[in-house]
């Protein structure tokens, strides 16, 4: 059980050759991120995209949105000339899982 991983991130975009090649933008122009997360089970996910310019040491997190068939999308505008960067993070929320269970027994047992 060690070492398991249950989140897979794929399809992820903008992106040339699987990233190989720099996306360019320019200052000010908004960059959307797209990229499919999915999950074993029906666990509630969260995800996340953290970015920053090169010359940067703190990253900026920005929370994605879920939409249609597990794909999830973001967005951030490019503030500075240079290169910026940026990478996904997903996770399984076990509180959001726990509160919607706790919701659903519950209305389960005052349903008539």
């Amino acid at each position: 059980m060690f070492n398991q991983s249950r989140l897979i991130i794929e399809d992820v975009s903008p992106q040339i050759n699987g990233g190989l090649f720099p996306v360019k933008r320019i200052i000010n122009e908004i960059v959307h991120i797209k990229a499919t997360v999915i999950c074993d089970g029906h666990d509630v996910l969260q995800a996340g995209v953290l970015y920053k310019h090169k010359s940067q040491k703190k990253w900026t997190e920005v929370r994605m949105n879920p939409g249609n068939n597990d794909e999830w999308t973001a967005a951030f505008n490019v503030l500075k000339q240079g290169e910026t960067e940026f990478y996904i993070e997903g996770w399984v929320d076990y509180a959001l899982n726990w509160q919607q269970g706790i919701i659903k027994k519950i209305n389960n047992i005052f349903q008539f």
